[in-house]
């Protein structure tokens, strides 16, 4: 993050910790788009992904005060978003899963090319979706949104290590559940 995007987020949210409308609208502006696309890929739901963005906004509000408006908000942010979403997930354990929302392949790889991966990622998000809550939640945050070990293991508050071996799990049972050998 640039000296300049710190200041600029460090006033938006010293704005929105003293209550000021606009600056809480554009924080949620500038988050609402990136933390659905890690509920949907976490809930699989579009409408689920929704509700979580909701609750994660709600949850934020609340402990705005606290927050200390020199850190980063993103990752604030992604560790609530998670934690909620796994409490989603644990509460419906017992429902089958829904396939995970995933971007559409680039359409510059041709018609064939794009229905071929298209059917791969639909098989890989399903896959995912059969996951257990954590895991499924580490793969997503590694893979998905580009967090290294370190940080999933922020969110998740566990070791870089434990993330490396639970990712490591998850992905023998992916290779396992797509028929493929390593």
């Amino acid at each position: 993050m640039s000296p300049a995007h710190q200041r600029d987020e460090r006033a938006l949210v010293l704005a929105a910790q003293r209550g000021e409308q606009p600056a809480l609208e554009e924080i949620v502006r500038l988050h609402q788009a990136s933390l659905w696309r890690l509920g949907s890929r976490l809930l699989g739901s579009p409408s689920e992904a929704q509700d979580l963005v909701q609750e994660t906004f709600v949850a934020a509000l609340r402990g705005l005060e606290r927050f200390q408006a020199g850190r980063p908000l993103r990752p604030w942010l992604v560790t609530i978003a998670t934690r909620l979403g796994l409490n989603m997930l644990r509460t419906r354990r017992r429902r089958p899963s829904e396939p995970l929302e995933e971007d559409l392949p680039d359409p510059s790889s041709g018609p064939e090319g794009e229905v071929e991966r298209r059917l791969e990622l639909e098989n890989l998000m399903a896959a995912v979706g059969t996951l257990e809550a954590v895991p499924r939640a580490i793969v997503v945050l590694h893979y998905c949104e580009e967090m290294s070990c370190a940080e999933v293991g922020a969110v998740l508050e566990m070791t870089e290590s434990a993330v490396k071996v639970a990712l490591f799990r998850a992905r023998e049972r992916l290779r396992t559940r797509l028929g493929g050998s390593s």
